[in-house]
């Protein structure tokens, strides 16, 4: 069982968004997420919507301009309002002063989120659990063999690909599996193992991570990423490792902050693994 503690902003994970605006996880899992933001005078978030999650917005100091399905609500110090899933919404400082408001989230919202403020549909990216979404392992399959499994791995097929991924039909433990999706279509995924066939005293693994190759350059790896470290925090975690096959993955992964920690072996190939502090 997890101990319980007191949570601040002094000690909460801090994060940045939009312009100048700060945020402060209070709690994380991924059945519930709180969060406490700030929001500086003239600044805005981008509409979107979330397909399964409820939230709750609480004004703790300032004026909040919230709207809800095209409608605007004023909501002053100590109002709240509610925002039912599918339900387009943004939230506004129209003052100048600060804006600084809880945030409930049930489920954890960073997996369903859709932006539809200015961007197209054709540039929508959605990112979600394979548990919502299992009627993508064909394509997912197909995928995975196609740019990672056939190169590296023995006796590698389609079929063992399903097979493989019907195991990651997990929400809130190992191993799981999420999916970046445009248009509704598979176009990348990633996984989060106990172990990925190194090392097994150190755990949990980035694994699987492929986006196909129509759809490199847009950071749809990325997003994948911190989708994973997401969920691997949520369950705990302090460190996530993986390991790499291609000798010129690990620059990249580097400039995202990962560290090289050494190098193994596996199915006779030689492999990069790397970690990075969650």
């Amino acid at each position: 069982m997890k101990k319980t503690h007191k949570i601040n902003t002094q000690i909460a994970e801090h994060f940045n968004w939009g312009t100048h605006c700060d945020g402060w996880f209070l709690a994380n899992n991924p059945n519930l997420c709180i969060l406490q933001e700030k929001m500086p005078a003239g600044t805005m978030e981008e509409k979107h919507y979330h397909e399964k999650t409820w939230q709750f917005f609480f004004i703790i100091s300032g004026t909040a301009t919230m709207e809800i399905d095209n409608v605007q609500h004023l909501l002053g110090a100590l109002d709240g309002i509610e925002v039912q899933p599918q339900v387009p919404h943004k939230i506004v400082n129209n003052t100048n002063q600060d804006l600084v408001f809880i945030v409930v989230s049930t489920p954890n919202h960073k997996l369903d989120r859709v932006n539809v403020g200015n961007h197209t549909q054709e540039k929508q990216i959605e990112i979600k659990s394979l548990m919502d979404c299992k009627e993508h392992i064909p394509q997912l399959a197909e995928l995975w063999y196609e740019e990672i499994s056939r190169h590296w791995a023995p006796n590698a097929s389609i079929e063992k690909a399903k097979q493989k991924l019907n195991e990651h039909l997990n929400d809130n433990k190992t191993p799981m599996a999420l999916v970046a999706l445009q248009n509704k279509k598979p176009i990348g995924m990633a996984c989060l193992r106990e172990n990925d066939g190194i090392r097994p005293g150190i755990s949990p693994w980035l694994g699987s991570l492929v986006v196909h190759p129509k759809h490199r350059g847009q950071a749809i790896g990325e997003m994948l990423i911190d989708a994973i470290k997401s969920q691997a925090k949520a369950l705990n975690y302090p460190v996530l490792y993986l390991l790499a096959f291609d000798p010129t993955i690990p620059n990249w992964y580097t400039r995202l902050g990962w560290q090289f920690i050494g190098t193994d072996e596996l199915f006779g190939h030689p492999v990069a693994v790397m970690s990075i502090s969650l």
